[in-house]
């Protein structure tokens, strides 16, 4: 079908086809602005893993930032990323993305980490943050502790954020 858009200022009705019309209004929702630039769409993340205060070594961890996979507490379908190293450690680059357009308001940029434990992985971070994404972001694990809530983010880590940010 098609949708039709009237004028009563000169009785001129127009019809107009719903596709372009749906389009616009989707692009006018989304509050975009073409702005050519690069964005950081995951943090700079260094990470430490210990269980009962030990390191944890050679230990996989999963790692999986944007849609749909950086979503929730769900480690299923996440590929490995990396290794710890002898002192339990692991860590990340910032992850930047060409994006034509300028998103106005808060984006959600979520990610996820788990580390594998007999066999399955198990969370160790999730956050969906909102607006700018804050980097680096420091990581200390410890998986006997309970699972954190907290600012977006779950998991058994603490999380430090830059200095900068804390003020």
């Amino acid at each position: 079908g098609a949708l039709v858009v009237s004028s009563t200022a000169d009785n001129v009705v127009t019809r107009v086809g719903s596709l372009p019309v749906l389009l616009c209004a989707a692009v006018g929702l989304q509050a975009c602005v073409p702005w050519p630039s690069r964005v950081t769409v995951a943090p700079e993340i260094v990470g430490m893993v210990r269980e009962a205060g030990r390191p944890l070594t050679g230990a996989a961890i999963y790692y999986a930032y944007g849609y749909p996979h950086g979503m929730g507490t769900d480690c299923t379908g996440i590929e490995v990323a990396a290794t710890t190293d002898l002192e339990g450690r692991f860590s990340f680059e910032e992850v930047k993305e060409f994006r034509f357009f300028l998103t106005v308001g808060d984006p959600i940029y979520p990610y996820i980490i788990c580390v594998e434990r007999a066999g399955q992985p198990v969370l160790l971070w999730s956050s969906q943050e909102m607006g700018y994404v804050l980097t680096p972001v420091g990581l200390e694990c410890e998986l006997t502790e309970p699972v954190r809530e907290g600012r977006a983010a779950f998991g058994p880590c603490a999380v430090r954020y830059p200095e900068k940010w804390n003020q």
